[in-house]
């Protein structure tokens, strides 16, 4: 593992993710400020263990995938993405 990029996301970074009306522009919206562009041509691979959040909101973030819209199986699978393929957290 290389050295872990820690962050915390501004107002206005968790603003544009709880925004983001679908899960992949919601996913996108949150690896962007650690400089991660799901979507970009050019992007390696990543690994989440890499980048880290703090535990707040990680919590944060993970609530606002499953109050995504969709039946409760569909937003416990968009919260266990996020536990899959979403930063580490630390506290």
């Amino acid at each position: 593992m290389s050295e872990q990029k820690i962050h915390v996301y501004t107002d206005i970074e968790l603003a544009a993710i709880a925004a983001a009306e679908s899960y992949v522009d919601k996913m996108v919206a949150a690896w962007l400020p650690f400089g991660v562009d799901l979507l970009g041509e050019d992007q390696s691979p990543i690994n989440p263990l890499d980048y880290a959040l703090n535990k707040e909101q990680w919590g944060q973030v993970c609530k606002l995938f499953m109050q995504m819209p969709g039946s409760d199986i569909t937003k416990t699978n968009y919260g266990m993405d996020w536990v899959n393929i979403g930063p580490s957290c630390f506290e």
